[in-house]
């Protein structure tokens, strides 16, 4: 029963950081906005990595999103690099474009911060 709980809590970590890179892939975004969904994908990705959720079996998965996630962050810079942003965004186009809060900012970097430190002083 723990073991599917764990898979279970493992599986909805790497569906947030599938969401996030997709949004990376597709979208064009502020800077900040880039950046926080980086760093809020690479620390669930050392969440899943440092707790060990995901099974032996899938030990391909953290490989495969963080390629993912390298690949997606080079696309949505090249963007801001090249292309020029949408002249009347929608709602949500203008949701991604917005600069991201201040708190927003501060929690990812405090959770960033934290796993480092548990990974350090744990191994």
């Amino acid at each position: 029963m723990r073991e599917l709980l764990s898979t279970g809590i493992g599986l909805v970590l790497v569906a947030v950081v599938v969401v996030a890179i997709v949004t990376l892939w597709r979208s064009r975004l502020h800077p900040g906005q880039l950046a926080v969904h980086a760093v809020s994908s690479a620390t669930v990705l050392g969440i899943l990595g440092l707790a060990g959720i995901l099974p032996a079996l899938l030990w391909w998965v953290p490989w495969l999103l963080g390629a993912g996630l390298l690949v997606g962050v080079v696309l949505a810079c090249r963007r801001l690099l090249v292309g020029d942003p949408p002249t009347a965004p929608t709602r949500a186009q203008a949701k991604l474009l917005a600069r991201p809060s201040r708190s927003n900012v501060v929690v990812e970097a405090a959770l960033c911060v934290l796993v480092l430190a548990v990974a350090v002083t744990a191994g």
